[in-house]
């Protein structure tokens, strides 16, 4: 008998197609009048760049490496809500309003990028010191990468530069916890749902083929 959760269409597809649609249109607003998102002085135009480019990582890997595996709509979203986070909290004066808004998003969207680059690059079947790497590694590396685009693009000619430093620290130790959460969530949840014969003491897979390979058994 089939349940009624068998047949029911899953709601992350919409979501991803809905966040890339809103989030183009925000960014096309910003170009055209960057007082709209409150980023005067703060790299619209370069914004407007990269957040699409980011959006785009998931079916560009997906194209580039083809898989008879189910699209990975989850990582492409958290991927897809890294820059719209961002264009909205600018936008509502999320930043300068609220005081915590700032760190909550640094450590929301390293955790997000984190978990879905874990998500696309490895398997459900790895271990959590494995997990936690291949997390900080690419979380730290993106928080370090922003970081350097924010000092370039406007800080040093903003009102900003006198706590640039404080505020540098404070948002990359944020980015650490995040990037931490996301290893953590990840590999619980993989671990929760996998049966404990996935955990048999067998070589990790990694991925892709040689993932494959490592859980071949050899016959006895």
């Amino acid at each position: 008998m089939r349940t009624a959760s068998a047949g029911r269409a899953s709601p992350l597809p919409v979501a991803v197609v809905a966040l890339k649609a809103v989030l183009v249109v925000m960014l096309v607003l910003v170009v055209l009048d960057p007082s709209w998102g409150n980023l005067e002085g703060k790299a619209p135009v370069a914004r407007a760049l990269i957040y699409p480019v980011v959006a785009l990582v998931v079916p560009v890997h997906r194209l580039l490496r083809p898989s008879d595996r189910p699209y990975p709509w989850l990582a492409d979203l958290l991927f897809t809500l890294s820059g719209f986070t961002d264009v909205l909290g600018n936008r509502l004066d999320l930043y300068d309003r609220v005081w915590w808004f700032d760190d909550v998003v640094h450590a929301a969207v390293t955790m997000c990028v984190s978990a879905a680059f874990v998500l696309l690059t490895l398997e459900r079947t790895t271990s959590a010191a494995a997990v936690w790497d291949r997390a900080m590694s690419f979380g730290m590396t993106a928080a370090l990468g922003w970081e350097g685009f924010e000092l370039v693009s406007f800080v040093t000619r903003s009102a900003e530069v006198s706590t640039a430093y404080a505020d540098t620290v404070g948002d990359l130790t944020m980015d650490w916890l995040g990037a931490a959460l996301a290893a953590w969530l990840v590999h619980s949840q993989w671990r929760h749902h996998l049966p404990d014969e996935a955990y048999d003491g067998s070589p990790t897979p990694v991925s892709g083929r040689a993932g494959r390979l490592s859980r071949t058994r050899i016959p006895r």
